[in-house]
Order: structure tokens, then C-alpha cells, then sequence
């Protein structure tokens, strides 16, 4: 918490920006919360471990965000190893290694009668998930489902069924996609809002304010159940829909030519430089082979 509420204040922000930035940074977490809630609403896991009937009841129980904590604890009691097991009462000891380091030793404790695990690296106390030791201890009683003492009930998908019920003549409250869409469409307008404002247009502030006037009404009369046409709904333009630019591709043949532009764009003949003649060049002028002829002719004494 200290290092997210740290990217919004500083030493030298006052009261007045402090609580401004408070309240920002308090909506950015309940929307983050939001689309966290969304993210578990759809959609299944796909298996990654080796014990995949807890990762089954897991995926169901947790919500992505700790699932994905969970998962990792049932990958990580691979390595354990139980060395000891000693019983004190309804109380079983489990004593547990890890490899490659089995000289450090953790103790689990597991009580049949509340069904209640314990262990003394006390993550399962402070984080309120299981460790990978009390994982491995699950996995060797052979237990497949995950029991209320490894689950709490804040970190499952139906933690907030009690606020729902409380809500429930709102179906809104109830339903996570609305919720999100709801909250996006909020944070769109408020973007809007910002850009329409920075523009400082008026003509474009009045065009906006017509247009969410317009939207607004249709939508007031769907939600009143009237038949609405779909037609008019789409924004107007002035410009007509056309076919897009051909372009030409590097290294291909270039694309064809109108009448007009074959004509303007013709390759021209070649011309002569020394006689001055359409047709050829001056490589191959007649002109040029006569002097060479003559040339080779003359003989090497006159030299």
C-alpha cells in the first residue's frame, strides 16, 4: 500500500494536494479492484501442476489474482519432503524439509478435529494462504478438495455475496461486467470532458454537447422500451466512403495507368547524340562504326 499511495504524493506536497491525490489514488484502487472482480467472473484455468484435483477446487474457490499464489505453493510442495510424524493428543506433527536444504526444518500441525493446520513459517497466519508445507501435508492425507482451514473466505469469488444481498434490488451490484462497464464508460466522458475543455473550440464544445444530447436520448428511450431505429444511430459525416489508395509495393510492377497518365508518363525514344537521329543511341550510330572502320584502315607506318 505504501508503495503505490508513494507514486501519488511526496515530501513536498501540502494538505490540500495530499487529499486530492488521496481520493485519486483511492478510486484507481477500487476500479483495479473492479477489473480483478471481472477477471474471475469468465474464462477457465489451464492446469499447470502435477495435483490437479486442488488446482481444480482451487481455480473455483479463489479468485485469478490469488489463484495464482496458490498455484505457485502447489508447485513449490514438490520439493517438500515430510521427515517426522508425531501425534500429541487429536494434534498430528508433521515435520518437513525442503530440497536441496534439509537442514532446515519446518513443523506442521494438523488438529482432526477442528480440521485446523498450523505451521511455523506462520505464512497461512500473516498472509492468510497456504504455504507450500502445509500443501505437501495436504497432499500426503490425500485430501483432493480444498477445506475451509487452508481457504479464508475474503480471498474466494463469493466474498462479497453478503454486499450483493444487501443490494439486491440493484442487478448491477450483482453483476461484475456491469460494473466494469459502467466505470469505463465514466473514465471515457471524463477523458472527453478534459480534451473538449484543452481545445477550448467553442464550435467543437458545441458539437460535442449536441452529440452526448442526441446519444443520450436514444439511450433514455431504450431504456423506457421504445422502438428505436438503428439508422440514425452512427455518427454523420460530411465526407462519402470511398475505395482506399492503391499503393505500390516496393520491388513489384507498378500498378496501370489510366489513358491520361499512359500518355503523360510514355517512356520517350532514345536519340542519338552524335547524328542526332530518333531511334538509336550512340552506341550503335552508323556514324560512329564509319570513323571506326576508317580508323582500323589507316596503316601503322604513317604513325
Amino acid at each position: 500500500m505504501h508503495s503505490e499511495f508513494g507514486k501519488y504524493v511526496s515530501v513536498l506536497t501540502n494538505l490540500r494536494d495530499f487529499l486530492q491525490q488521496f481520493f485519486r489514488w483511492l478510486n484507481y484502487m477500487r476500479y483495479r479492484e473492479i477489473e480483478a472482480d471481472f477477471s474471475s467472473s469468465y474464462g477457465e484455468v489451464v492446469l499447470q501442476t502435477q495435483h490437479r484435483q486442488l488446482e481444480i477446487s482451487a481455480s473455483k474457490l479463489y479468485t485469478k489474482a490469488i489463484f495464482r499464489l496458490v498455484r505457485s505453493m502447489l508447485d513449490k510442495a514438490c520439493r517438500c519432503k515430510i521427515v517426522r510424524v508425531s501425534q500429541s493428543g487429536s494434534i498430528l506433527k508433521y515435520t518437513v524439509t525442503k530440497y536441496p536444504r534439509e537442514d532446515i526444518k519446518w513443523v506442521v500441525s494438523y488438529c482432526q478435529q477442528r480440521l485446523y493446520f498450523e505451521c511455523t513459517c506462520q505464512r497461512l497466519e500473516t498472509l492468510d494462504i497456504a504455504c507450500e508445507h502445509v500443501m505437501y501435508v495436504v497432499i500426503s492425507l490425500n485430501i483432493v478438495n480444498m477445506t475451509d482451514c487452508v481457504v479464508l473466505h475474503r480471498w474466494t469469488k463469493g466474498a462479497k455475496d453478503v454486499v450483493n444481498a444487501l443490494n439486491a434490488t440493484s442487478s448491477g451490484l450483482r453483476n461484475p461486467a456491469f460494473i466494469t462497464s459502467y466505470v469505463t464508460f465514466v473514465e471515457r466522458y471524463k477523458r472527453m470532458v478534459n480534451a473538449a475543455f484543452e481545445c477550448g473550440d467553442p464550435e467543437y464544445l458545441r458539437s460535442s454537447i449536441e452529440m452526448v444530447e442526441t446519444r443520450t436520448s436514444l439511450l433514455e428511450a431504450v431504456a423506457r422500451g421504445e422502438e428505436v431505429s438503428q439508422s440514425g444511430v452512427g455518427l454523420q459525416t460530411d465526407c462519402s466512403v470511398g475505395n482506399p489508395p492503391r499503393m505500390r509495393r516496393k520491388g513489384g510492377g507498378g500498378a496501370p495507368l489510366s489513358t491520361m497518365r499512359s500518355d503523360k508518363f510514355k517512356r520517350k525514344a532514345n536519340k542519338c547524340g552524335l547524328c542526332g537521329t530518333v531511334g538509336h543511341n550512340r552506341q550503335s550510330c552508323h556514324i560512329r562504326s564509319e570513323s571506326l572502320t576508317q580508323s582500323q584502315n589507316i596503316p601503322m607506318e604513317s604513325f
